[in-house]
């Protein structure tokens, strides 16, 4: 779109886990260079309760800050059965 900044490439990992630390999130995917859209496929599943977007690396602006925005994160999957639970007919 005119008028629109150029976006800023930056690295990025994603942590998943149940604990909300980082030591309890292990990354599961990460990307570098990353700029306008990205998407990610996990080659094994991962489970847990917390996701991280952990920005690793930013390049300096024009002004010689780091920032960087993220506009929007969808996240699909399978919800797994709980176990022992009976099952719904």
């Amino acid at each position: 779109m005119a008028g629109q900044p150029r976006a800023l490439p930056a690295d990025f990992q994603v942590r998943v886990g149940n604990i909300p630390a980082l030591a309890g999130l292990r990354p599961v995917a990460r990307a570098a260079d990353a700029a306008n859209l990205v998407r990610l496929w996990l080659s094994t599943p991962a489970r847990g309760r917390y996701v991280l977007i952990w920005l690793t690396w930013l390049p300096p602006d024009p002004a010689g800050t780091f920032q960087a925005s993220i506009y929007e994160i969808t996240l699909t999957g399978q919800r797994q059965p709980q176990r022992g639970g009976a099952a719904v007919r």
